[in-house]
């Protein structure tokens, strides 16, 4: 084999080696970009859904304020019916 034959095989043998080197590091480059955005997405549902439990939390707290309410309202009820039946 030439010596021109063996240079070439050899350039030709670490171009090859550099391109996987560079696919490699390419490819694991866009697995840390996909990892990284899989964990922001997983991060923003846990804020979404913690909101969603505040506002869930602060109806429900809402709601069980006019519950007692409507309550009282029908307890005074009661007791003014309460109040004439024994009048009578």
């Amino acid at each position: 084999m030439s010596d021109a034959a063996k240079v070439t095989a050899w350039l030709g043998a670490a171009a090859a080696v550099l391109g996987v080197l560079l696919a490699a590091r390419t490819y694991g480059a866009n697995r840390a970009d996909s990892f990284t955005q899989a964990a922001v997405a997983h991060e923003s549902r846990h804020v979404v859904t913690e909101a969603d439990v505040e506002r869930i939390d602060d109806s429900m707290q809402s709601n069980f304020k006019i519950i007692q309410s409507q309550l009282a309202a029908g307890h005074e009820m009661n007791l003014v019916i309460l109040k004439q039946v024994m009048e009578k």
